[in-house]
């Protein structure tokens, strides 16, 4: 149970328990009466017996313990129907009056403070949003700050005082904002601060961790845009605590709240160096829709430039083609000149139809004389040399246009290389999500880790970095609670009792590879291999033949885990599929490796933007189609030498690899036109992940930088397809998923349909029936299922319980419940259900405080799923619940 008790739940209990006292006492005196009055000593049971398992459910022990006495004293009689003894009678009523002393001492929780929510229909956007981005910035160096702080055992006064800097911002802008709880919350944090940084108080374990607390409630805070709901509860609890913290101050009023009205920054002015206003003067902001504006304009730009390429191409194919007409011309004319123009003799021909002779007195050798045959010749040697500059003059048209598209290209490449850019942001974003990750799952696994991160200046695309995060939490949740042992454990195997976890990445090309390492146990790959031939991921002759590579690739698999216990962290086999597709989904790749005995790294390839890509375009059975160059590893042909089958499957030998082929058409599950290779057939050797292999295609057509266009509809739930592009002319070629493409993923596939019902369960929220005459059993209940993400139905016993499921629309996943309860209990409920068809396979969970082999027998007999006693240890109920979901039958089990 959680040690943390909602004042609500604990309000209602006392209300709940405080009026089953009246009842109690009359059902006294009438048995006092009438020793043999069986309804007065029924309904006495059943007061005790809510009073008991409400308490045990609550924490409260010795309440409990009282009313189990009581209840006890009556089971004779109530569930034997013996008559009862009159010597019982005064310990009954000892016990009721010790319940009554009990609940009277137990103080009345204080009224919950008043959290407002923001009137965010009074605050302008644009003031919030700039609120949002100033005060994430400033708990990004702030947890920096945070962790250098730790680090020091001495001289920590600088370090508190930047963060109080930062922290006294934050307030004040918060309360000119209108988020008055975020500036309470603030405020609290920085008279702390104040105090520690005075000397007033002395720093301590204590304090820092109250800090850490506050600053990451700062930090979720920032992330629900300033909605107070969903933390209210976690922000009332840091509240008290700042209460407890100051109590031994001999003035604690000087570290009252002050209202968050107006601006509370007199009393301790900032004084912001001019460097920073200067830097700051020169900063825009800019919604980021604006920006993705402008990239997609420069898209079409580049498009437009494809388009303006291929007509200057073709113009400069036709002032070919005109010059070699000209050409043509040319040597026409000469033959005609050297056929036609000259007699044999050297005499010029002479026209027949010429009309006189203008110089008589010249004979032929003096004077040469021209027919209407010469002037037509030379008017086409005239024409044809105008013709060769018009040509010359084309040709250097055509030399400087294509020198201004190259400059247009490259300067358009340079506004898009910087608008990209702007898009970029370093990893070091998620930093502090990320220490904070490790350092709170280090706190509820009861381990020792410590988060080291490495090269966090690599920079990707800011929607990358921010759908990046979940992924990247959940690998380091698993590490801990996984990877890292117990500090006896670690110590008994010679390694330091603080496991360390490291995140580094670094940029390779146009991918981010970030590598994710602990230095704990490992994961085995033969305890994988066993896991899935026993769960039914493959068959005993697949797993006994799978590669330690396939083993690994089993755990991004929905459904599949090694681990045998659940934690409130992980190993509900649910997550590292959800991880997988969420990197998959931002066209990167995960992959595990694990050297025996050393830790496991997983590395995660993410591309540097999604926006903008190189690829390279590629054609297969008259079709174009394009694939990201940065997997693309070689490119080759295939020599009928190099072509081998393994296990009948056409695998290619390339220098010292043995790599699988695929030809594209059937990667895609098209018609192929014939089967083989042909001779020399183009080849792309494509990574995805820890594998390569090889994939046959028709012909290469070049590679370009395009811009990626995003699918919608049943296109864009197609695996294979990353995306499109358009053409200069105006085409649309679909940009593939080489991770889709490969043998590997073609095998998972098969896998998931295996899993594909335990993957039902698991990613949608459960229905869960409460059935429990106890009220604030049912709100503890309720409250637990509901923080775990699954929806929860409430019934007062048996009979509420059936004319419920008579009218809803979806019949529970799985139902909760106690055995004793008025009009119709949970044995009644349970042979009632098993009769009808629709449930008669429904998981019943049973959760009593009847811990006696009779009680269990009889409600596993009837068809119970799992038996529990109160009280119950929260994530032990979880796991029951969510296998008793997943199996969905009646098998028996006993917890």
């Amino acid at each position: 149970m959680s040690n943390a008790l909602d004042p609500e739940v604990l309000r209602g209990f006392l209300e709940e328990a405080r009026s089953y006292l009246p009842g109690m006492n009359r059902c006294l005196a009438a048995l006092r009466a009438i020793p043999g009055d069986q309804k007065s000593a029924e309904e006495l049971h059943r007061l005790s017996h809510c009073v008991s398992g409400a308490s045990r459910v609550i924490g409260m022990s010795e309440l409990g313990e009282a009313a189990r006495v009581v209840e006890t004293l009556l089971d004779p009689v109530v569930l034997d129907e013996q008559p009862l003894d009159p010597a019982v009678l005064e310990p009954m009523a000892e016990g009721v009056l010790r319940m009554t002393q009990l609940l009277a001492d137990i103080p009345e929780p204080e009224a919950p403070v008043e959290l407002p929510e923001p009137r965010f229909d009074r605050i302008p956007a644009d003031l919030l949003s700039g609120f949002i981005e100033e005060a994430d910035e400033h708990l990004q160096s702030t947890g920096i700050q945070f962790r250098e702080l730790s680090s020091r055992a001495a001289d920590r006064g600088p370090v508190l005082r930047e963060i109080r800097r930062s922290i006294h911002t934050i307030k004040g802008a918060a309360a000119m904002v209108g988020l008055e709880t975020f500036s309470r919350l603030a405020h609290r944090m920085e008279d702390l601060l104040d105090l520690l940084y005075e000397g007033r108080l002395e720093y301590s374990p204590d304090r820092h961790e109250l800090l850490v607390a506050t600053y990451d409630t700062l930090s979720d805070l920032v992330r629900q845009k300033g909605r107070v709901g969903p933390l209210s509860h976690q922000i009332r609890e840091l509240l008290q605590v700042y209460d407890l913290a100051v109590a031994d101050l001999e003035e604690p009023g000087q570290i009252e709240m002050e209202p968050a009205a107006g601006l509370p920054l007199d009393a301790a002015p900032v004084a912001i160096p001019e460097a920073e206003t200067a830097d700051s003067s020169r900063m825009v902001r800019a919604p980021l829709e604006r920006l993705d504006d402008l990239v997609r304009l420069v898209g079409e730009l580049f498009v437009n430039r494809s388009g303006f390429e291929r007509h200057l191409a073709s113009y400069a194919r036709e002032v070919e083609e005109l010059n070699l007409s000209l050409q043509r011309i040319r040597r026409l004319t000469a033959q005609f000149d050297s056929e036609h123009l000259e007699l044999p003799s050297g005499n010029r021909l002479a026209s027949p139809t010429a009309k006189g002779d203008s110089a008589p007195e010249f004979d032929a050798l003096e004077f040469d004389r021209y027919t209407q045959l010469h002037l037509l010749s030379r008017e086409l040697t005239e024409t044809t040399s105008d013709l060769a500059t018009a040509t010359s003059q084309l040709k250097q048209l055509i030399g400087s246009f294509d020198s201004y598209v190259s400059m247009q290209g490259r300067l358009t490449s340079e506004v898009q290389d910087k608008l990209v850019r702007l898009r970029m942001v370093p990893l070091n974003l998620l930093a502090n999500r990320l220490h904070r990750t490790v350092r709170v799952a280090s706190q509820k696994s009861g381990k020792l880790a410590e988060l080291e991160v490495e090269g966090m200046t690599a920079e990707l695309d800011k929607s990358v970095v921010e759908q990046l995060a979940a992924p990247l939490d959940h690998l380091l949740r698993n590490a801990v609670d996984h990877g890292i042992e117990l500090p006896e454990v670690r110590r008994a195997a010679g390694k330091p009792e603080q496991g360390r976890v490291r995140l580094r990445a670094t940029q390779e090309g146009t991918e981010v590879v970030i590598r994710l390492s602990d230095d704990g146990a490992g994961v085995d790959p033969e305890k994988i291999r066993e896991t899935a031939a026993s769960h039914g991921f493959l068959t005993e002759s697949e797993a006994a033949q799978a590669t330690r590579q396939q083993l690994f690739s089993l755990i991004f698999e929905p459904g599949f885990s090694t681990s045998a216990t659940v934690s409130e962290i992980s190993g509900r086999g649910v997550g590292l599929d959800v991880v997988k597709s969420a990197v998959e989904a931002l066209k990167g790749s995960v992959a595990l490796e694990s050297p025996v005995g050393s830790g496991a790294t997983f590395t995660v390839r993410m591309p540097t933007t999604l926006a903008i890509t190189k690829v390279l375009f590629v054609e297969d059975q008259q079709e174009t189609y394009a694939l990201p160059l940065a997997a693309i590893s070689q490119v080759a042909r295939l020599e009928a030498s190099q072509l081998e089958y393994v296990s009948h499957k056409p695998v290619v030998r390339l220098g010292s690899s043995l790599l699988p082929l695929l030809y594209l058409s059937e990667a895609l599950n098209l018609p192929r036109a014939k089967s083989g290779p042909s001779p020399r057939q183009p080849l792309l050797v494509l990574r995805s992940g820890n594998e390569e292999f090889a994939l046959a295609v028709d012909h290469i057509s070049g590679a370009r930088e395009v811009m990626v266009k995003p699918l919608a509809g049943i296109m864009r739930r197609s695996a294979s397809i990353g995306g499109a592009t358009l053409t200069g002319d105006g085409n649309v070629v679909l940009i593939l998923n080489p991770v889709a493409l490969s043998p590997g993923y073609q095998q998972s596939q098969k896998v998931r349909a295996g899993a594909a019902r335990a993957v039902a369960v698991q990613r949608r929220p459960l229905n869960v029936m409460i059935v429990d005459d106890s009220l604030s059993v049912r709100r503890v209940v309720a409250n637990l299922v509901k923080n775990n993400g699954w929806t929860p139905l409430q019934a007062k016993d048996g009979l509420e319980a059936l004319e419920m499921l008579q009218h809803i629309d979806h019949k529970p996943d799985v139902i909760l419940m106690d055995i004793e309860m008025p009009r119709m209990d949970g044995f009644e409920l349970t042979a009632t259900l098993r009769s009808q068809a629709d449930y008669r396979k429904t998981p019943i969970v049973m959760l009593t405080s009847r811990a006696g082999e009779k009680h269990r027998s009889k409600a596993l007999s009837l068809g119970a799923t799992h038996y529990l006693v109160k009280p119950y240890q929260e994530e032990m109920l979880l796991s029951i619940l969510r296998n008793s979901a997943e199996t969905g039958s009646n098998t028996t089990r006993v917890a």
